[in-house]
């Protein structure tokens, strides 16, 4: 019996990495191209738009990659958006995941004793969000599994608070890192 649970995750993971594979890898130069046209065209709403989306959705995209085409803009309105709208996907992924695992064949999935990314989030808790918020970490990946194994609200918004200090020393360690190099 455990044989065949494990089969059907082994069977269910590779169908999931096909489809990001097959599907997303492709899509990713237009998710970056799109970006970049709404942070030249639509100016701090493209901005919000572009990071709420990425940091919403599990997408093969990064927050960062704006950062090299706003750096002559003003730090202040800039990061306040930035902070915001990056904190705010995340709950929304949050609640994603915790919509999903109310399906069945994702609460199954997901159980703590089969999946060891789960079992990560629902051993660290609130520190594995911290952790994705503030390093490199797919933020929204991890906003979702918070949702899934039914991480405390309070807890994952205290975790996701720290995506904004991210933000901010992101776009300060790339800017000054461009006036050192000039």
């Amino acid at each position: 019996m455990r044989t065949w649970r494990v089969l059907r995750w082994a069977l269910g993971a590779i169908a999931v990495a096909a489809f990001i594979y097959f599907v997303m890898v492709p899509l990713a130069g237009t998710f970056e191209t799109v970006g970049i046209w709404l942070t030249e065209t639509v100016g701090l709403a493209g901005v919000f738009f572009y990071v709420y989306i990425v940091d919403t959705l599990i997408l093969p995209a990064s927050v960062d990659i704006l950062f090299p085409f706003v750096l002559t803009w003003s730090p202040v309105p800039l990061l306040a958006v930035v902070g915001v709208a990056s904190f705010l996907g995340g709950c929304s992924g949050y609640l994603i995941g915790h919509n999903l695992n109310r399906l069945t064949v994702v609460a199954r999935l997901t159980k703590i004793e089969t999946n060891t990314h789960v079992a990560f989030i629902a051993r660290y808790g609130m520190w594995g969000v911290i952790g994705a918020a503030l390093l490199p970490m797919p933020f929204s990946t991890v906003s979702w599994l918070a949702g899934m194994v039914g991480l405390d609200p309070v807890k994952y918004v205290y975790g996701a608070l720290f995506r904004i200090p991210r933000m901010i020393a992101t776009f300060f360690l790339l800017r000054e890192s461009v006036i050192l190099l000039s």
